[in-house]
């Protein structure tokens, strides 16, 4: 069909719309336009046109396609540029395309060119178009002629062209398919396609088949949106549903549908439902009795009613599980549950290993396990059912099972023990001693859980543990392991030994150095504890300690123990030779000598007596002088001792005292010697003689060793000689002279004599008085006023004047002062 032909039926179809349209709208059924091509992804061809795109793709071997185009490629396609492309094949085969073809919206295609190429020899080819074959495989309302084609026979220079596609209804997708025929084949093949964009709705409708008793929903859809108006066609018996696109109904039959575009007045064809009724089926199934976990079983795939179906979930023959069955054959068929019981295997519970003691004499009954209908096997898979009085053999394995609801559960293992205990083991003869206070307990031997008898084999009820051993008795031994009594007993035949005939010791002791502590070996007493030899000796601090000879309660050190001040008791273990042992007490007191606090040396004052006390309440005491009170009384110096002694019974502790009585006096002050003329800076010095320790001090209060006082102002002072031992006091007054620096005698009665200071307490002293030249200008005593400034009746002038002091003693004194008017 031609273009021309074409758009002549549409406008002819079409003239309402197109009216309406340019009334309305713009292009709801736009001009014809070439598509414009680009590149694309993945070896495709993208072309564009008004509203839309269309894809373009090749398949076939050695194929591709292209924008690639030569410059004669526009002969006869009346299309220039991007609104051409290309593909190419080989050139030595036969060629076969595939063309596919996909538009994002409704087209129609009004021309769609294929142009072979053939321009000189470096396209030439033997492709004929009347030799092509080809097909649509996906279009519908789509006409496929070859028009306006032309062909020579030379294929050389010359190009062959075709119009031959195009399409009468709006499609979205096609695909072309050809081949060429003759052993044709070609190199280039160029392509043009000519669209209208179409807006036209296309309508459709569901056709459901529901069972009886259902509804079905009946739905109308349209390709393009807008305003629509639905005028239905129903079945007898049906309501009609009126203007809507939508309905349920549960009557059968063929529903139409006319749709009208409201706003542009377009009218689709009536489009047909039909709606089917299915008659319900309950499907049936024939249970499957419970099964033990493990056992195989298949559900039924098909209904006792003839419906096939599928279960869910899978099957699980490991538990009890509930399957529904979901109809595949026929919808309108019920879906139904099974419930498939799994009696799951529980096996019987025991403990291994198991032990049985040989004289037991156990079977397979013996054995502790837990379950219900128990079997008894010698194998893990195979076998058959042992009896249950089958004796047990020691290092066996027996294999349990238990059934419950018919299902038998797995082999459970119970290695199987069987104990023959031997008897214990030890010396047959055994020795104690009667200090001991053995019993059964005692008996050295080596075993487990002992068991004592009176006979070898005939009693069976055992001795306490408790009972006191007999001399000359014979006892018998038997051992239990993992409560399995030995059938053999061992004998034990019991001496024993007395005492050895040690006795308790006390004795005391005196504090030599009364310090609190003595030292002493304790050993030193063994002879009083015991008089036999051979015996070995042990110390301890309690008697529990010494009969169980216990280690942290021994004496390590009882060679050189420290006895402290009071009463200790010792805990001594003898063991004879013959092993026999007795614990006796050692009691040791330790008591102090009288303490005498008489000094090393004792101070006698010259001329007095002194009494030296030894303390009372002793004994006894005896004086280096032959007295023996309790004190005495010493007038001479000397070395003197007494010895003090107290009685503790049998024993008298004595202590000797010796002392020195030292003679001391009063001190004898010698000489005082000053050092004076300076404000504060003067010192003394005294010198004594005597037998005594001194002090010294210049206030009776403050003493000090130094016979020296320093830094010392002018003026009176009275300095004390102290004794150390209290043999008394002696004192001096002296003075610390200083003369005035000047004086100014202008009879204001201030300061208008000069003199020595505190020479009146030197009656001896005398005092010259020159002028700077060496004259003698005045000679004062110790008791005078002093010098009133005048030289022979007349005032001396103001100058500086220099003195000369001769003290009680001889010692001379230089210096000058001034006279001030």
């Amino acid at each position: 069909m031609s273009k021309n032909i074409l758009l002549s039926k549409l406008a002819k179809s079409l003239q309402i719309i197109l009216f309406l349209f340019t009334l309305t709208f713009i292009n709801n059924l736009s001009g014809q336009t070439y598509v414009t091509w680009t590149t694309g992804a993945g070896g495709t061809i993208i072309g564009t046109y008004p509203g839309g795109t269309v894809t373009a793709s090749i398949t076939g071997t050695g194929n591709g396609i292209t924008l690639s185009t030569p410059s004669s490629f526009t002969d006869f396609l009346n299309a220039t540029g991007t609104q051409t492309f290309s593909t190419f094949g080989p050139r030595n085969t036969v060629p076969s395309k595939k063309l596919t073809f996909n538009f994002s919206t409704p087209v129609i295609v009004t021309k769609f060119n294929m142009n072979d190429i053939d321009k000189g020899p470096q396209w030439d080819d033997s492709f004929l178009f009347e030799n092509i074959v080809f097909s649509s495989t996906t279009c519908t309302n789509c006409i496929s002629t070859v028009n306006g084609g032309t062909a020579d026979g030379s294929h050389s220079g010359v190009s062959e062209y075709g119009y031959w596609f195009d399409s009468t209804a709006p499609i979205t997708d096609f695909s072309l398919n050809y081949l060429t025929t003759n052993n044709l084949t070609h190199a280039f093949l160029g392509y043009s396609m000519e669209v209208i964009q179409s807006n036209i709705n296309i309508v459709s409708i569901n056709s459901p088949t529901i069972c009886s008793s259902q509804l079905a929903t009946i739905t109308a859809s349209n390709t393009l949106p807008g305003t629509y108006s639905y005028d239905w066609t129903v079945p007898s018996g049906a309501t009609n549903p009126g203007n809507v696109n939508t309905f349920t109904t549960s009557i059968p039959g063929t529903y139409s549908v006319i749709v009208t575009n409201t706003i542009t007045g377009q009218v689709n064809t009536p489009v047909s439902s039909v709606v089917t009724i299915s008659s319900f089926i309950n499907n049936t199934f024939n249970q499957i009795q419970p099964i033990c976990a493990g056992d195989t079983f298949n559900l039924p795939l098909v209904s006792n009613e003839g419906i096939a179906g599928t279960w869910s979930p899978s099957i699980d023959n490991n538990q009890t599980t509930t399957y529904t069955f979901t109809p595949t054959s026929n919808f309108c068929s019920s879906t139904e549950q099974m419930t498939v019981i799994v009696n799951q295997l529980v096996s019987p519970t025991l403990n291994s290993p198991q032990l049985f003691c040989v004289q037991d004499n156990a079977t397979l009954n013996d054995i502790v396990i837990s379950g219900i209908n128990i079997n008894w096997y010698n194998s893990s898979t195979s076998g058959s059912i042992l009896p249950t009085s089958t004796t047990l053999q020691n290092g066996a394995t027996y294999y349990a099972t238990q059934t419950i609801n018919n299902c038998e559960s797995n082999r459970v293992p119970v290695l199987i023990q069987v104990q023959n205990t031997s008897a214990p083991t030890g010396n047959t003869n055994q020795l104690f001693c009667s200090t001991d206070g053995a019993t059964l307990n005692s008996i050295n031997i080596i075993g487990t859980n002992i068991q004592w008898y009176n006979s070898s084999t005939t009693s069976t009820t055992p001795l306490p543990n408790n009972t006191p051993l007999t001399d000359g008795m014979t006892y018998y031994a038997s051992q239990i392991v993992n409560n399995c009594e030995s059938i053999n007993r061992l004998p034990v035949t019991i001496e024993i030994i007395f005492t050895l005939n040690a006795s308790n010791y006390v004795e005391l002791i005196c504090d030599e150095l009364n310090n609190g502590v003595e030292s002493i070996n304790l050993s030193n007493f063994n002879s009083n504890l015991i008089s036999t030899s051979g015996n070995t000796f042990s110390y301890y601090y309690s008697l529990n300690g010494a009969n169980n000879e216990i280690a942290t309660d021994e004496i390590a050190n009882y060679t050189n123990y420290n006895l402290n001040i009071g009463t200790e008791i010792f805990y001594v273990r003898i063991v004879a030779p013959n092993s026999c042992y007795q614990v006796v007490e050692l009691t040791l007191e330790l008591v102090s000598k009288p303490f005498i606090l008489i000094d090393d040396s004792i101070i006698l004052c010259e001329g007095n007596n002194v009494q030296i006390d030894a303390g009372s309440g002793y004994d006894a005491y005896l004086w280096s002088t032959g007295e023996t009170t309790d004190s005495i009384i010493i007038q001479n110096p000397g070395n003197y001792s007494v010895t003090v002694s107290e009685n503790f019974g049998t024993l008298t502790c004595s202590t000797i005292k010796n002392f020195n009585v030292v003679l001391s006096n009063i001190a004898t002050i010698t000489e005082t010697i000053a050092t004076d003329w300076t404000s504060e800076e003067n010192t003394l010095e005294v010198l004594t003689n005597g037998l005594g320790d001194y002090e010294f001090s210049i206030n009776n209060i403050d003493y000090q060793d130094s016979n020296i006082f320093t830094n010392l102002e002018n003026g009176e002072y009275t300095v004390y000689v102290r004794d150390k031992n209290g043999c008394g006091i002696n004192s001096e007054q002296i003075y610390l002279l200083m003369h005035p620096k000047y004086f100014t005698p202008n009879g204001d009665g201030y300061n208008d004599f000069w003199k020595i200071n505190f020479s009146e307490k030197e009656p001896n002293l005398t005092i010259k008085i020159f002028d700077r030249y060496g004259k003698l200008i005045k000679e004062l005593d110790s008791n005078s006023i002093g010098w009133d400034g005048t030289y022979l009746g007349k005032k001396a002038v103001s100058s500086d004047y220099w003195f000369l002091v001769i003290r009680e003693n001889g010692k001379e004194h230089r210096g000058h002062f001034s006279l001030i008017r």
